[in-house]
């Protein structure tokens, strides 16, 4: 009972008090304040009525005349300051009469000199005024009250003062002040400090008598309840007089009832618990904040080998393996210092000397002095993990694009060198189809054959063409296999993608080598056959041809021998697509070359009406037949000509890009038709009206002397044509 009056109801008395107390005084404090405001405010006012009424009492016009006539004086300002003074002192003096105790003076702007003062006149106050004091007064025109130290009133003691400005015909012509003493307030204010601390403190007393009376009357009814709780015989009648405790009261009794049930049921909680903790398969532990363990599960003993007097808190760092003991010390001192639900992973060897990893989640109770904690042997997940891995290492950075689809075809997944192969990020692929990629024409067949394999086994080696992200096609083999679950389910497709444009180019070179040598034989075989007979007839034509009776025919005769030269000209070219006789090569400059035949190009575009434009980079030296450079140039850009349109342009450019110099020649035509493409070079393959078709292959064959490479770039809006040299050829060719 003591402790319940001591811990509440003398507390809380006391606390009440001391804010009584406090509040008190705070509401003392500002009666105090304010009750000073107001006199002050009183005596201001008082001030300004005897500055207003002196002011009143000076004649404005008669005042600023005297002031002008005393200003043009021939005097000293004193003297000025007396003249006005003989004529105001009277004034000021009348004035002081009728407001004793006040001091008062007036100023005149024009002289600027104080010219009447009181009550203790004095002629050495007709001082020149400080114009800091007033000129706020002038600015705003209105009364100004200031608070002095010192003046030249009451022996220099500080006042209150009121300055009120004068004004004539809208100019402020001097003031006048009224002042008084800043002490004769200390008797008023301290009266009235008085009366308000007497108030407060009667009320203060008052205030706390009641409290005591009403926490007596607390205490006692405490005092029962507290009897009653002790000896569990609860009476309602005992707290007739306190009616406000009984629903305390039954609230004590219902939460006593049910303190009891809950009881009952943590203990049926409990074993409930401990049930739980022997039949988990997780590992649970019990520790100490001093490292010893008071608790393990079963499942701690059948995984680990361990029972609990295994676990010693010197020897428990003995079990974790030497690498991960740094790691675990942080982790429990994390856990020590009270951080929710921590969760690790460690090695840990197990009773056989087999190091297992678990993972640990733990939590610290500072109020009970342990620490939870829960372990998973992960040791076979780490191992799966590390396998996948390392499969998806191999698959992210296998040569070949790798592509896992889900079962109804849309990509889940995509390695790097499908990224390098098309140019899509993963991200940019993602739920997309394969078809998508697929150029014209290959889509649908794409789509038939992932159904395909979705029903049958794994299709290997399609090939198809797909389209790259810059809009280039791109030759390749596609092997689709499907992927099943435990259960026969299809569990998506993996598609491999590997990029066969290089075999695909191997193998139309081939095709083109077999057709050069095939026409190389067929051309060996009749060359020999054809020009000597050709040679034969054209030299009798031109010996008839002289004969006088023939001379009327004489066209006809060129003609025919012009002909026949043109047939000679095309057996020659016929015979330089296969010609595999070593030529005489010797550095030299590639642009010189360009620029020796330059004249005969741009006589060929303006003929044609149209443009030619060169562009020439420095390229050094190149092991070159001059004669058969100039024959592929003249090809290349001439065939570029015939393919444009009246006002197109042509442009020649050199560059090097690295080891390699390049020799581009482009056009503005309609670009070369698909089909023909693959196979261009092949002798008489022309889409001219007139042409040969042999231009292209004698430029094939003199690139292929040349240890140079031919590529094709063409579209709607042109085509180039790119002669790759290799300049280390020249050291090769040097050397051999």
């Amino acid at each position: 009972m003591a402790s319940i009056r001591q811990g509440i109801a003398e507390r809380t008395y006391v606390v009440i008090t001391i804010l009584m107390t406090i509040a008190t005084i705070i509401v003392g404090t500002y009666y105090i304040v304010r009750e000073q405001a107001r006199i002050v405010h009183e005596q201001e006012l008082r001030l300004f009525q005897a500055a207003v009424e002196l002011a009143l009492q000076i004649p404005k016009s008669q005042f600023d005349s005297k002031v002008k006539e005393v200003e043009v004086l021939p005097i000293a300002p004193d003297k000025k300051a007396t003249v006005m003074n003989d004529w105001l002192q009277p004034i000021l003096q009348a004035q002081i009469d009728r407001h004793p105790g006040f001091g008062m003076g007036i100023y005149a702007r024009g002289i600027d000199r104080i010219v009447a003062i009181g009550p203790d006149f004095d002629g050495g106050k007709l001082q020149q005024g400080d114009e800091t004091y007033f000129f706020s007064a002038y600015v705003s025109g209105t009364a100004q009250f200031s608070k002095f130290k010192r003046t030249l009133f009451f022996n220099g003691k500080p006042v209150n003062k009121v300055i009120y400005p004068i004004s004539y015909q809208g100019d402020y012509i001097g003031h006048v002040w009224v002042c008084s003493k800043t002490e004769d307030l200390n008797p008023i204010m301290l009266a009235a400090i008085a009366k308000v601390i007497g108030i407060a403190l009667l009320l203060w007393l008052i205030i706390l008598f009641t409290l005591r009376l009403a926490f007596r009357k607390l205490q006692t009814g405490l005092r029962n309840l507290a009897n009653q709780i002790r000896s569990q015989d609860f009476d309602r009648q005992s707290f007739a007089s306190f009616p406000e405790l009984l629903p305390v009261f039954d609230t004590i009794v219902h939460l006593r009832e049910k303190l009891n049930d809950e009881c009952l049921q943590g203990m049926k909680a409990h074993e409930e618990l401990a049930l739980f903790v022997d039949l988990s398969v997780d590992m649970i532990f019990v520790r100490g904040f001093d490292g010893s363990f008071k608790r393990i599960n079963p499942a701690v003993t059948k995984q680990l080998g361990y029972c609990l007097a295994d676990l010693t808190a010197p020897g428990i760092i003995e079990k974790i393996h030497p690498r991960d003991i740094e790691g675990v010390l942080a982790a429990w001192g994390r856990v020590l210092a009270g951080e929710p639900c921590l969760q690790y992973e460690n090695r840990c060897q197990a009773k056989n000397g087999e190091y297992r990893w678990l993972a640990w989640s733990a939590i610290s109770s500072k109020e009970h002095g342990l620490i939870y904690l829960v372990a998973r042997d992960i040791t076979e997940q780490k191992a799966i993990n590390q396998k996948l891995l390392t499969m998806a290492s191999i698959v992210e950075y296998f040569c070949d694009g790798i592509v896992g689809l889900a079962p109804d075809g849309t990509i889940q997944s995509w390695n790097r060198e499908a990224e390098n192969l098309l140019g899509y990020r993963a991200a940019e692929v993602m739920g997309k189809c394969l078809s998508m990629f697929c150029a014209t024409g290959c889509g649908q067949k794409t789509e038939e054959v992932v159904e395909m394999v979705k029903s049958e086994e794994k299709v290997q080696n399609y090939q198809c063409i797909l389209q790259r992200k810059n809009g280039l096609a791109v030759d390749v083999s596609i092997t689709v296999s499907p992927i099943w679950e435990d259960n026969g389910d299809l569990a998506g497709l993996s598609a491999t993608i590997r990029d066969i444009t290089q075999q695909k180019k191997m193998e139309r070179d081939i095709v083109q080598m077999d057709r050069l040598q095939t026409i190389g034989q067929m051309a060996a075989g009749i060359s020999h056959e054809v020009r000597n007979p050709m040679t034969t007839v054209r030299g009798f034509l031109q010996m008839i041809g002289r004969k006088p009776q023939y001379a009327k025919d004489k066209e006809y005769f060129d003609l025919m021998i012009e002909e026949l030269d043109r047939a000679n000209t095309i057996i020659k070219e016929f015979l330089s697509i296969s010609d595999t006789k070593v030529h005489k090569l010797e550095a030299s400059k590639l642009n010189q070359i360009i620029e020796a035949i330059l004249p005969l190009l741009q006589a060929d575009a303006l003929e044609q009406g149209k443009n030619l434009e060169v562009d020439l980079s420095e390229t050094g030296e190149l092991l070159l037949n001059p004669k058969e450079i100039r024959q592929l140039i003249l090809n290349l850009v001439r065939n570029g000509l015939e393919a444009m349109a009246a006002g197109g342009l042509a442009t020649i450019r050199t560059y090097s890009r690295g080891r390699v110099v390049v020799l581009e020649i482009a056009d503005q035509g309609t670009g070369i038709p698909p089909e023909i493409l693959d196979r261009l070079g092949t002798p008489f393959l022309t889409t001219k009206e007139n042409g040969t078709g042999l231009g292209l292959g004698v430029c094939y064959g003199i690139a292929e002397r040349h240890h140079a490479k031919i590529d094709v770039a063409t579209g709607p809006g042109g085509t180039t044509f790119y002669v790759s040299f290799d300049s280390q050829c020249r050291d090769k060719d040097t050397k051999q």
